[in-house]
């Protein structure tokens, strides 16, 4: 009795411990402040396992069936599930020898809801249950992440209780989307823990990495369970069956990162998931617990590339210099071992070369955005080159019926893509070896009825023919499975980003990065599409269709100016059953006009592009380096430049932008030498653009830059002959009465005779040049008035004159108080409901600003020279300072802010016109706001206030008959309105009487017939 008495006190003890704790996710179990490691403890981050692999490996066993497809993609795995069912889908068996332990797994669906876009009917639910069974494979314990439905058995976080799901949290977070940012890009997802840490005490935690914590629960036992993981899905698909066809509807969850180890440890974080780095800087890695707490260095063993990586107390990252060459997301391999737990993955690095004032330009010919002009549906590439006559733009034909011939494109610079198999039943639900199949056809009907895309595509153009590069293929809503089924067939770019289903990418959900317009990821389009990694060209959204012609002309202006000040990619398409001629159509011609002209009102101008251009670019300018031959210095500046061949891997052949900054270069021709052939400036075999914003070779001298497009294949030379010399260092700003000024000036040789100097500094000269040579001159003097002296400083050979201009200040003692930084204007509260403009004064006593420094978030300082606009929804900070001319530094001033542009969205549980028995005149709806949050809703029935709903957002109308206007008012912390609308009638039959039936059955009908409809009039369009 006395070992039973301990015992049940021990275990109180620990219950009370536990529940004492505000995040109890790690803890001892040895009073020691650590867990024994006993066993082999690893991560299976899944980035080891090939793209497609639906069958098992390591310690991880599959399951697909009918109804939930399983496949690898890019190092996750996914989940489809396409219909209803439930069963067990995988396994994740780890071998263990004993002791207390941690199972863990992250999973995340892409998107909320799950309905067919467009329809507005009610979704169905889709659960991934992690279940634990004993020796003898009683199911003991469980957690369910279920999204979809909202409904009483909806969407929600659920703890198996007995036998009995129990949901403890009522709502699901989507994976939001990382732009902008690299660091590294992953999306938030949740974390799910079941931790065994007495023989029948299971503690379940469940984090999610951007809402934090999310709950914490103590389940007591019957047996012993076993360490294994055994996953179910709970699949309530509603399917949509119309006269067309029965359209299906699908879900899913990604499972990443499944992890056992002794019960009480954390695993290891890595990030980031890819990174951007200069040739000559080290690959890094972060590692960090699940708290976001640095990991103890002494603990770990990191390697990178196969190379031990040191450890640097500076920015706390892991670090190994590796020579490797510029390349675009090359994976490469990582091992971290900490304490005994060891996680293996892979990292995409990025890398770049710098050369000072030389850059390659984001778009082609240094435009500012870029436009594509689609037509889905096409018969052909004819029927987009009629659509878009009269509209001097090339046009991207999505072609769905083959037709016509490839010399169509040959001549307008047009482009065939694919838009095929167009298979309306199954775009939605296509598993992937049904994937696999469909892109395989449609690459080998193509390539047999048309012999090239583009004219970059032409063999007789240097291109490979039959390279098909597509943003919309094969349908509206592709899934995961199907997209890197057709990219690793061939198909470059694939899918539609912008229709909301669950497990459709697109716009900012998983794939890509994207700076949001509006600041809502599901509710408007990405305006600003910036593919951290070669996968990522698959999601590229439609974000303007043609189809509609009633537009507002000053939102739709607002709405194109997003895209050009964010540097964005603006994809515009119709149908051919639309006609732009069409006088209801005359605002909208207007408006593609604008796109195609000059612009005249100060809006940055655009690439006009097709879809495989702006691809072949992406890739292009990721994969061309550029190396300045530091051996010649002599009036001229020559740089390497050189690129991987974009036909092998895929794209066209087209021609890369280098960028050069004229005010740091003073040039007099310029050359490219490339396969044995010298195109020169001066003597016009380098084409002259002339402003031409469409794809050619040549160069272009626009606001101070100068821009040289050309194809570099392999390895190619830049020279730019300089007009010499030029002085090429800074000269000092400041000095004190009766002390020595003395700055010699460095220039580059002269290329025309020696070099000649000349000093201007006004009625108050104090300075002489004192000595002075081709490449160098230095001057002096004691100035004896304090004051300010403005400098011009000449250097000229016999061919050209560089010319040099400063203010010198001059004071009676050392400056030694810092300079001052103002936010002009400040934020008066934390959450602002549009863009904030940032602008900065800085002030000095007498030395001057030399510049003043600022960062946003987590990216590096940057010399600020105007007001700004940050514009992006979500939390940020701003951290500044400035320097004088004396050289003292400001102490960093850090605000922070959040913007939230979007208002709440409302989704009922019910549709318009929706019909209600007396007795149970329930409405459930959500409010949601991911960025500020919910701060008050307000509900009306007709016109009237009250408390007419619960915490759970269910609208009670019980006693109220006939029809009414149900109005929710929803306000975010921004101060965001939204004001949503439902119509309702209630029956005054009760839900028990036979008499309930006709009337339910015949609004049941009348639904479905409504829906059909509608779907109808899409297929038919």
């Amino acid at each position: 009795m006395e070992g039973t008495a301990a015992t049940i006190t021990r275990k109180v003890a620990v219950l009370l411990l536990l529940a004492a704790l505000i995040s109890p996710i790690y803890f001892s179990i040895d009073g020691s402040g650590a867990a024994a490691v006993t066993n082999t403890s690893y991560v299976e981050t899944f980035d080891g396992v090939a793209t497609g692999t639906t069958d098992d490996f390591g310690d991880v066993h599959l399951s697909s069936s009918a109804n939930a497809d399983l496949v690898v993609l890019d190092g996750r795995l996914w989940i489809m599930y396409r219909g209803n069912e439930s069963r067990e889908i995988m396994r994740f068996s780890p071998h263990w020898g004993g002791g207390g332990w941690n199972l863990s797994f992250e999973a995340y669906t892409p998107r909320e809801g799950s309905s067919y876009y467009g329809v507005g009917h009610k979704p169905g639910k889709y659960g991934l249950s992690a279940l634990l069974a004993d020796a003898d494979g009683r199911i003991v314990a469980g957690v369910q992440l279920r999204a979809g439905d909202n409904g009483p058995d909806g969407e929600g976080v659920y703890i198996l209780n007995g036998e009995k799901w129990v949901r403890l949290v009522s709502d699901i977070l989507p994976a939001y989307p990382h732009s902008g940012n690299t660091n590294g890009y992953d999306p938030d997802l949740y974390r799910v823990g079941m931790s065994l840490i007495e023989d029948n005490i299971l503690l379940i935690t469940v984090f999610h990495t951007k809402a934090g914590s999310v709950l914490s629960s103590l389940v007591m036992l019957n047996s012993h369970p076993v360490p294994e993981l055994i996953f179910h899905d709970d699949v309530g698909i509603m399917p949509l069956v119309t006269s067309a066809g029965n359209y299906g509807e699908n879900g899913g969850w990604f499972v990443d990162d499944l992890a056992i180890r002794p019960s009480g440890m954390a695993w290891p974080e890595v990030s980031p998931a890819y990174e951007y780095v200069n040739i000559n800087d080290p690959l890094w890695l972060s590692v960090k617990d699940e708290q976001g707490r640095a990991w103890p260095v002494n603990e770990l063993n990191v390697r990178i590339g196969g190379v031990p990586a040191l450890f640097s107390s500076d920015d706390k990252r892991w670090k190994v210099s590796i020579d490797r060459e510029v390349d675009w997301a090359r994976s490469t391999s990582y091992a971290v071992i900490a304490s005994g737990i060891a996680v293996i993955g892979n990292i995409d690095v990025t890398t770049t070369t710098d050369v000072e004032g030389i850059s390659i330009s984001r778009w082609w010919n240094g435009w500012s955005w870029a436009t594509v002009f689609g037509l889905d549906d096409c018969s052909g590439p004819e029927s987009a080159q009629y659509f878009f006559q009269g509209f001097d733009h090339p046009y991207t034909a999505y072609v769905f019926s083959l037709s016509g011939s490839s010399d169509t494109v040959l001549a307008d610079h047009g482009e065939i893509a694919l838009h095929y198999p167009h298979d309306y039943y199954t775009w939605m639900k296509k598993t992937w070896s049904e994937s696999v199949s469909s892109a395989r056809n449609a690459m080998a009907s193509f390539r047999e009825k048309y012999a090239c895309a583009s004219i970059w595509d032409d063999p007789g153009h240097g291109g490979r023919g039959g390279t098909f590069i597509s943003l919309a293929n094969p349908g509206n809503s592709a899934t995961y499975a199907m997209m890197y089924a057709q990219y690793l067939n061939g198909v470059r770019i694939e899918g539609r980003g912008s229709t909301l289903v669950n497990g459709v990418p697109g716009n900012a959900s998983l794939l890509g990065s994207y700076y949001v317009q509006g600041g809502s990821w599901h509710t408007t389009p990405g305006a600003c599409w910036d593919p951290f990694e070669p996968e990522q060209l698959m999601d590229a959204s439609r974000q303007w269709s043609l189809d509609y012609p009633n537009i507002d002309a000053a939102q739709m202006r607002s709405f194109l100016g997003d895209f050009a000040d964010n540097g964005g990619l603006l994809r515009v398409y119709g149908h051919p059953d639309y006609s732009l001629t069409s006088p209801t159509y005359n605002e909208v011609s207007k408006m593609l006009r604008w796109i195609c002209n000059s612009k005249t009102d100060g809006t940055p101008e655009n690439w006009k592009a097709t879809d495989g251009e702006a691809a072949s670019y992406i890739y292009s300018r990721h994969t061309t380096s550029l190396i300045r031959d530091l051996s010649i210095n002599s009036g001229t500046v020559v740089m390497d430049v050189a690129r991987k061949d974009p036909k092998a891997a895929g794209y066209w052949n087209t021609p890369v932008t280098v960028d050069i900054d004229l005010s740091l270069y003073n040039i007099r021709d310029v050359k490219v030498i490339d396969g044995g052939r010298t195109f020169s400036m001066l003597d016009g075999t380098l084409k002259n653009l002339d402003g031409a914003r469409e794809m050619a070779v040549g160069y272009d001298i626009r606001d101070n830059h100068l821009y040289i497009s050309h194809f570099f294949n392999s390895s190619a030379k830049i020279v730019l002959e300089l007009s010499t010399p030029i002085i090429i260092n800074e000269p000092f700003h400041v000095g004190l009465v009766g002390q020595l000024y003395n700055w010699t000036a460095i220039a580059s040789k002269p290329n025309k005779g020696p070099s000649t100097w000349h000093l201007d500094q006004g009625a108050d000269a104090f300075l002489r040049i004192d000595r002075s040579n081709d490449t160098s001159c230095t001057i002096s003097g004691i100035p004896s008035q304090p004051g300010e002296y403005h400098i011009v400083l000449r250097v000229g050979d016999n061919d050209s004159t560089y010319t040099l201009e400063w203010t010198l200040r001059i004071g009676t003692e050392p400056d030694d108080v810092l300079p001052s930084t103002v936010l002009l204007n400040a934020p008066t509260r934390f959450w602002m409901k549009a863009p904030y403009i940032i602008a900065l004064e800085a002030n000095d006593t007498w030395s001057g600003v030399a510049r003043t420094m600022f960062a946003i978030d987590d990216h590096p300082f940057d010399v600020y020279t105007s007001e700004f606009t940050i514009a992006e929804d979500g939390f940020h900070t701003l951290t500044y300072y400035s320097i004088d001319w004396w050289g003292n530094v400001e102490n960093s001033t850090t605000v922070r802010f959040g913007i939230d542009t979007v208002a709440p969205s409302v989704s009922f549980d019910q549709v318009n016109g929706v019909l209600l028995p007396r007795d149970v005149a329930y409405i459930g709806f959500r409010a949601v706001d991911v960025t500020s949050q919910v701060r008050s809703v307000v509900v009306r029935v007709d016109s009237s206030n009250g408390a007419l709903y619960s915490e759970d957002g269910v609208i009670d109308l019980t006693g109220y008959r006939g029809a009414h206007n149900i109005t929710v008012v929803t306000e975010d912390g921004a101060g965001n309105i939204n004001t949503s609308y439902l119509e309702v009638r209630i029956s005054s039959i009760a839900s028990y009487s036979r008499m309930d039936m006709v009337p339910f059955f015949i609004g049941s009908l009348l639904m479905v017939g409504i829906i059909a409809l509608a779907v109808r009039r899409m297929i038919s369009r």
